[in-house]
């Protein structure tokens, strides 16, 4: 957590978290990332936020885990389903 609030305000924004994991800031998906795990929906990650987001990626998460997180990741409007233009989304 130390390594990915470069700024040391006691928090992890989008663009360090971006800077963190490698990914590309024009990333159409890194908003959305970061929003599942901002669970105080302050646009940034707390402690325990970035810890509950490291969990979702350990060794021990099976098969379907990995499926929900990436349903919850596509499914934008959190309404448990797939629109068209989600779908669409993705695709681009």
């Amino acid at each position: 957590y130390r390594q990915a609030d470069t700024n040391r305000d006691g928090h992890v924004d989008l663009g360090e978290f971006a800077r963190q994991f490698d990914i590309e800031r024009r990333n159409p998906f890194l908003p959305r990332l970061v929003q599942l795990f901002d669970l105080s929906g302050d646009g940034q990650m707390s402690v325990f936020e970035y810890v509950v987001c490291l969990s979702q990626f350990g060794a021990r998460r099976g098969r379907g885990d990995h499926i929900y997180f990436a349903w919850r990741l596509f499914d934008v409007d959190d309404d448990g389903s797939l629109t068209k233009d989600e779908f669409v989304r993705v695709l681009k």
